[in-house]
This record gives structure tokens, sequence and C-alpha cells, in this order.
């Protein structure tokens, strides 16, 4: 799946998470090795967190990255006509410093 001029919002504390988007759908490669696009749909999903932030730190050479998750369910969303409510993912954020 891809999307283009997605609006993705998270708040401070990972509590809550929403996008807006139109996504395509991989559907899988033509005879030439290219790949089909499905047809573009709406894609609108509001997530809360259900549970504790988890966080992880990994530093490599100059870098150091940080990924905190919580998990979430779907409060409500959908994609084209498929209703997604419910659904279970989590809410991440990734951040990379590098000194050079």
């Amino acid at each position: 799946m891809y999307s283009y001029d997605a609006e993705v919002s998270v708040d401070k504390k990972l509590s809550q998470a929403t996008i807006d988007a139109t996504v395509r759908v991989y559907e899988g490669e033509s005879e030439t090795g290219e790949p089909i696009w499905g047809q573009a749909r709406e894609l609108n999903v509001t997530m809360d967190a259900t549970g504790d932030v988890v966080t992880t730190r990994d530093r490599r050479e100059e870098c150091v990255r940080s990924d905190k998750e919580r998990p979430a369910v779907v409060t409500s969303g959908q994609v084209g006509e498929l209703d997604l409510a419910g659904g279970v993912g989590k809410i991440d954020q990734v951040k990379q410093f590098c000194k050079f």
C-alpha cells in the first residue's frame, strides 16, 4: 500500500493517532515486472492507546535510535467501504540522531 497527501497526527503521549490519506493497494506485478496498483481509496482512521508506552534505544557507532510504541485499537475508521473499527495495532514514534 502507498499513500500520497497523508495527514498523520500523533499526540505527545502516544495516546491517540489519526490518519487521513488517499491510498492505493499493491495488487501484484505485470508480465514485465511493473507494479499494479488498485484504485485510489480514502483512508480515515482514529486510534486510541490501550496499554503502556514501551521504549527501546539502540546505539550504533555515531547514531542513537529511540523507539516508543503503545498498543492501540481503531476506534473509528475505514478505507474505502471497509470498516476498520475494532482493529488492533500500535502507535509508534521513532527518533534517530547521528553525530559525524
